[in-house]
């Protein structure tokens, strides 16, 4: 690995503007410096389904030995990410000068996976096959990945390099993820003339709200209400409201037990009323757990511990591109990259982070070897 060589290229791409659908710049680089090392590299054509300017990269480096392991970051940032100035400073962590964020997420992980690329190709040391997918979009709900064409995987390790916290952990399981909207309907009257003629669209959509388990529930399952729309005006009775909201688990018969209990809220809030109520449900990721015994999270564990970091296993609440691999057929696991305060004008990153989860990826990739 070539330290400085991975700094100026991190550097590199923080300073190209890329906020979700405006990616094509960073993808032309990556191109550029992956075809550069050997790589074959193609960019499908997802454009019309995430209204990107450029589509999803996958690139690949042939090995000499058997076996394939993909690594996996996305391009786009979230706002503010024009104008990005990055420095180090005098405690050796990355920033963002100005009112902009970094872009440590996730461009930690794109320079890393080229780095990683550049390493292996100038070593005489046998390695697996690499794929890589960088992803557009993955901060509108991972559009990118949803609107990859499908392909046949078979189990292939997949490390998705795009987790905040400590370099050597590994995210080994995240939820299912539903979604739901709810429209009432009631009937309209005057609210101060004749307020009795009318039912409340409003009113039965509180009442669903205030009979679902909602917020942290059993066996590692959430539920929420995340929107409310209804009515016109302030003197008339209102005929429609629409709810929407999520629910999540770790396990799929866990969700359906938590669907139903929303679904029950919901159609008891009409009954008797003379009102109706139309529910729509929407499943939008798959969720995924890995056992601390699998080969992909072994290797990890192993590598980390070799290098003296902290290695760690963790579920999270959120979902990733890891779940849209896993539905696809990979198994893949989310790393921490060492990303910190994502999102927001703080954001940093450890120059030393960088440099780790880059050793990290070499170790693992040369574990994985048979």
């Amino acid at each position: 690995m070539n330290q400085q060589r991975l700094l100026e290229t991190f550097f590199d791409l923080v300073r190209i503007d890329s906020e979700s659908r405006n990616e094509k710049q960073v993808a032309m680089y990556c191109k550029e410096a992956l075809e550069r090392e050997g790589c074959t590299v193609d960019i499908d054509d997802s454009t019309v389904e995430t209204g990107a300017n450029v589509g999803n990269l996958e690139a690949e480096l042939k090995g000499e030995l058997p076996g394939k392991i993909y690594f996996a970051a996305h391009m786009d940032t979230v706002a503010p990410g024009v104008g990005i100035e990055p420095y180090i400073d005098s405690e050796d962590m990355i920033r963002p000068r100005g009112e902009t964020i970094l872009g440590g997420d996730d461009k930690s992980g794109v320079a890393v996976i080229i780095e990683l690329v550049r390493t292996l190709a100038e070593s005489n040391k046998p390695h697996p096959t690499i794929g890589i997918l960088l992803t557009v979009c993955e901060e509108l709900n991972l559009l990118g990945a949803r609107a990859m064409k499908s392909r046949t995987f078979n189990g292939e390790p997949c490390y998705v390099l795009d987790a905040n916290g400590s370099v050597g952990k590994v995210i080994t399981g995240a939820p299912f993820h539903s979604i739901f909207k709810a429209h009432f309907s009631g009937v309209a009257a005057h609210a101060g003339v004749e307020p009795d003629k009318g039912t409340s669209a409003i009113e039965l959509a509180a009442k669903a709200i205030i009979a679902m388990d909602l917020g942290a529930l059993s066996e590692r399952a959430t539920a929420n209400v995340g929107t409310i729309h209804g009515g016109n005006a302030d003197n008339i009775v209102p005929d429609s409201c629409v709810i929407t909201g999520e629910y999540r688990s770790f396990r799929k018969d866990v969700l359906e037990k938590v669907k139903s209990q929303l679904k029950e809220a919901i159609e008891g809030a009409v009954t008797g009323s003379g009102c109706s109520v139309d529910i729509t449900w929407h499943d939008e990721f798959v969720g995924y757990e890995i056992s601390e015994d699998d080969p992909a999270v072994v290797a990890v564990l192993n590598a980390a511990k070799k290098l003296r970091l902290a290695p760690a296993t963790e579920y999270s609440g959120g979902c990733s591109d890891a779940n849209v691999f896993t539905a696809m057929g990979l198994n893949a696991v989310v790393l921490s990259t060492g990303m910190t305060n994502v999102h927001g004008l703080t954001e940093h990153l450890a120059k030393k982070d960088l440099l780790d989860l880059s050793e990290l990826c070499i170790e693992i990739t040369y574990s994985l070897a048979p």
